[in-house]
């Protein structure tokens, strides 16, 4: 009967681990809903359902891919894990395993923006950080424990050059002298240039 096939489909779909709230959508797809209860509550008494189990295999799963655990907590909640399971699962989640999985997020990400300027790699690093599911205070850490690496990879001198050119480019066709140099002045800093490079920069260049 149509139990004994929706149970069936339940346990196929169990060969990976899924929660309680995506197993009854899955069923219910197929099945009303008096056949998708019975075999939930037939899932549960057979432990095949397991809410706990299931919050501690997604933990560490998305530790493994670099996820943080604001993160962890907010999916978990919105696949109706009871708020008690994910508060007991989130404190397996300790300071060492957020600073090694931010680390790791940081270093994955950051040739994504070697074209940017300090304070913009900074910002765009620490929003994606923050997307990911990290503290401030883990993206604090990643972010002064790889500067030496950065400096490696960014050589600003060269992007604020090249940003210079672009913008002069762009703008001395309709502007000149003061107008001109202003308007380069709010493109660079738009771009995360500081105001020192901004002045140093624009300064070299009219003594060309």
């Amino acid at each position: 009967n149509e139990f004994y096939l929706a149970f069936d489909k339940a346990l196929n779909y169990l060969n990976v681990m899924h929660s309680k709230r995506q197993v009854e959508n899955y069923l219910r797809k197929t099945f009303d809903y008096n056949i998708v209860k019975k075999v939930i509550n037939r899932l549960e008494e057979l432990n095949y359902l397991n809410e706990k189990e299931f919050a501690k295999a997604y933990l560490y799963e998305c530790f493994k891919n670099h996820k943080g655990p604001n993160l962890i907590k907010e999916n978990l909640i919105l696949e109706g894990i009871n708020r008690d399971i994910v508060e007991e699962i989130s404190a397996l989640y300790t300071d060492e395993m957020e600073k090694e999985a931010c680390n790791k997020a940081y270093l994955k990400q950051m040739n994504s923006y070697k074209k940017e300027s300090y304070n913009s790699f900074k910002q765009k690093m620490t929003i994606f950080l923050t997307n990911k599911g990290f503290n401030s205070k883990m993206i604090a850490f990643s972010l002064a424990n790889n500067q030496r690496l950065l400096d490696n990879i960014i050589d600003e001198e060269k992007l604020i050059e090249k940003a210079y050119d672009k913008y002069y480019r762009q703008y001395s066709r309709k502007f000149q002298g003061k107008e001109l140099k202003e308007r380069i002045k709010r493109g660079l800093y738009s771009k995360g240039f500081s105001l020192e490079k901004i002045k140093n920069i624009i300064e070299s260049r009219e003594e060309k």
